[in-house]
């Protein structure tokens, strides 16, 4: 009787256990669909945004007046925090570096695409390797995802490094990982109105990001107020033709004085044409075929807008070196 007894609890027992094995391959199935489902959705939720503010902010908006530009800020906002979702729902790898890239000479093989905004990191807040930037106080005006100030801070042996950004998403993802790096900090906030006090930072930097601001003269009024008589502006950034001068009268009138000009559209061309075809693979491979286009502007394929200009002249790149 006891052994009747111990078969059938043990018969049960077996039973019960593969029921709730099966179960449980269920549930993980079940929350495997659920988090691919809703990964996509996220992901066309962020594109459903993005491609409508794409054509407002960059279209439309510019033809506006000073209320439209100011509108366009906004927009911008919501521009990047939806690109970032798009950006990191849409890849399972890395697109920290948020500029198109610098390579000192034409004819050099380029591993990683990551690595030509590296050099453009490195080569643009040391001036080329001329200005020591050990033990300074930095800030970067435009941070993106932090992964340049990051890597800055680290190289050149920053005592401070503060980034600021307009895009709340772009902040969320440059903080991760950050307790207990003191000399790291990094903010959402306006470069139009910095929240720092006056003659804050041995060096300002600004890479690639000013083309978004709707008041330029505002930004370089702020860039002045929160320099010291022996800081550096260090500023490069992509401009049509007619811009340059209208940029350059600005910066004066602000009090900044220009120390240095280079014109690096070539080595920015060169970075380009290295990572164009790895781009478009990866923007056709993640990418909804409808915003593939759009995007690929946005990266600087070589069949972009953007880079056609560039090689054509029409566009200049151009790094500039700025005191007070």
């Amino acid at each position: 009787m006891k052994e009747h007894f111990e078969n059938q609890y043990l018969d049960s027992f077996n039973y019960w256990k593969r029921i709730s094995k099966f179960k449980m391959r269920i549930l993980n199935s079940m929350l495997i669909y659920y988090s691919i489902f809703m990964k996509k959705m996220v992901l066309f939720v962020a594109f459903c945004k993005l491609i409508p503010l794409g054509i407002l902010t960059y279209v439309l908006l510019p033809f506006f007046n000073r209320k439209g530009r100011r509108f366009s800020k906004r927009l911008n906002k919501i521009w990047f925090d939806s690109l970032a979702i798009v950006i990191q729902n849409a890849s399972e790898e890395s697109a920290d570096f948020m500029n198109y890239g610098y390579l000192f000479q034409e004819n050099i093989n380029v591993e990683d695409i990551q690595d030509t905004p590296r050099n453009m990191y490195l080569h643009i807040a040391s001036n080329g390797g001329s200005v020591n930037l050990s033990g300074k106080s930095l800030l970067e005006v435009g941070c993106g995802k932090g992964a340049g100030g990051k890597l800055i801070h680290r190289k050149f042996k920053l005592e401070k490094y503060t980034g600021i950004d307009l895009s709340d998403e772009h902040i969320v993802i440059a903080n991760k990982g950050l307790k207990g790096n003191e000399g790291l900090n990094f903010l959402q906030g306006d470069a139009e109105n910095l929240p720092f006090d006056r003659e804050k930072f041995d060096i300002v930097l600004n890479i690639e990001s000013s083309h978004q601001y709707p008041n330029i003269g505002h930004f370089y009024n702020e860039v002045k107020r929160i320099m010291h008589p022996n800081s550096l502006f260090m500023y490069v950034d992509f401009f049509d033709e007619n811009e340059i001068s209208t940029c350059e009268s600005a910066a004066l009138k602000a009090g900044l004085v220009l120390q240095e000009k280079t014109n690096i559209t070539k080595n920015v061309c060169w970075a380009l044409e290295k990572t164009s075809e790895t781009k478009t693979l990866k923007i056709e491979k993640g990418i909804p075929k409808f915003a593939q286009r759009f995007i690929k502007e946005w990266a600087g394929t070589i069949d972009s807008p953007l880079y056609e200009k560039l090689m054509a002249g029409n566009r200049s790149y151009i790094h500039y070196v700025y005191t007070i």
